[in-house]
């Protein structure tokens, strides 16, 4: 009825369309409000008026209520009386239409579809987003009042030049319908403008935590251990207390996009990262394109009788995290010499490398090919192995 549309297109007036970013941003919650709730419907309704009544100076041979007033009706109960008695008397009907006022509350239903668009205001490709609230339609498309979705962030490497990587810019659009009884309002497309989103880039910073013993222990077979810190020259790091703030950053942002596996995939190196270097009992962080000899740098200072210990075939286990194909030359002696020795060690697709045990010539890694052995250890050993003979590195 028209009275219900004039109704639904003013509480359309009424609505706003949304967006909250939440945490670090790569998330947003998307909402349609004030909900309507029921709303009051006046309904002109018409109806019938047929009013017949009959008046005579006529006796009825019985006092009962008539359920027909038509004279045909009545010819049998009707006492005639004899002429030339005058009878007077008034037949009378009434019969017509009265307008009558019909008020009832309805329930209104919102229904609102939201469309993911790029930069380009074009549909968003379905890897690039996900739903973790609302019901996934087809076109890059998502149903439901209230909506929660993630974006894809991109994975840059954290500099000095730039600590904040740039966002991605994507929109939102609503299309929003109201219908209440069996009329049915949807809001022209001008009504809701595109919302402008802005997906904020996670910048890693690119680091090497390079440990005494294997499987990033704190001690093993009575001896302390420790972690060589070592960041490129460009890098934003500054401190163990710096890095341990930055990577919590890192890790609550990728733990809010976690539903895109591959971002995921960072959290096992960052967690073992970080609890690693909390257990161990002595570090020393470095920040440099290379290190040419690791035996110029003391991690265990000790009483002038004793022997210091220097980094120089120490190292037993190494985590690499950064941006996706950042790689590091490893080398078995200093000068970034090859002769004894020479692996690279490469940021896999989740943006982290592991290698928990460097005893071997071609030691695993994860993710698997993460470490390529350039030249195989040659020192003079029975069984040569790159753990305990690294000597120098450098970033490429």
């Amino acid at each position: 009825m028209a009275e219900t549309s004039a109704i639904l297109q003013g509480v359309l007036a009424t609505l706003n369309a949304t967006t909250v970013a939440q945490g670090t941003g790569q998330v947003v919650a998307a909402s349609v409000g004030p909900k309507p709730g029921n709303v009051d419907i006046a309904e002109i309704l018409t109806g019938t008026l047929d009013f017949t009544w009959l008046t005579k100076n006529v006796s009825f041979k019985n006092a009962n209520l008539e359920p027909s007033l038509v004279a045909a009706d009545l010819q049998s109960k009707i006492t005639q009386i004899a002429s030339p008695v005058t009878v007077a008397g008034l037949l009378g009907q009434l019969k017509g239409t009265v307008p009558l006022l019909n008020q009832v509350s309805v329930p209104v239903a919102l229904k609102v579809e939201w469309s993911v668009l790029d930069e380009n205001k074009k549909p968003l490709a379905t890897s690039e987003f996900a739903v973790l609230s609302g019901q996934s339609a087809a076109d890059s498309k998502v149903n439901g009042v209230d909506v929660v979705l993630a974006f894809r962030p991109a994975i840059v490497e954290m500099t000095k030049e730039a600590p904040v990587p740039a966002p991605k810019q994507r929109f939102l659009k609503p299309k929003v319908t109201l219908s209440a009884l069996d009329t049915t309002v949807t809001a022209p497309d001008d009504r809701f403008p595109e919302i402008p989103v802005l997906v904020p880039a996670i910048g890693v910073p690119r680091l090497l935590a390079a440990f005494r013993h294997v499987d990033f222990q704190p001690t093993s077979g009575g001896e302390d251990g420790f972690v060589l810190l070592f960041a490129p020259a460009n890098s934003p790091l500054q401190s163990l207390d710096h890095l341990k703030t930055t990577l919590a950053t890192v890790q609550e942002a990728v733990t809010a996009v976690k539903a895109f596996g591959d971002i995921a995939g960072i959290l096992p190196g960052i967690s073992s990262l970080t609890s690693g270097v909390t257990a161990s009992p002595y570090f020393v962080f470095v920040v440099a394109d290379e290190i040419q000899n690791l035996n110029d740098i003391t991690v265990i200072q000790r009483s002038w009788y004793e022997n210091d210990t220097e980094l120089e075939d120490e190292i037993s286990s190494m985590i690499l995290i950064g941006a996706a194909g950042k790689q590091l030359d490893v080398y078995c002696e200093t000068e970034l010499d090859d002769e004894n020795g020479h692996c690279k060690l490469t940021v896999g697709p989740n943006n982290f490398a592991v290698v928990s045990n460097l005893h071997s010539k071609h030691p695993d890694s994860h993710p698997a090919g993460s470490l390529e052995v350039v030249k195989e250890p040659t020192h003079a050993t029975e069984d040569p192995t790159f753990g305990d003979w690294i000597s120098s590195m450098k970033w490429l």
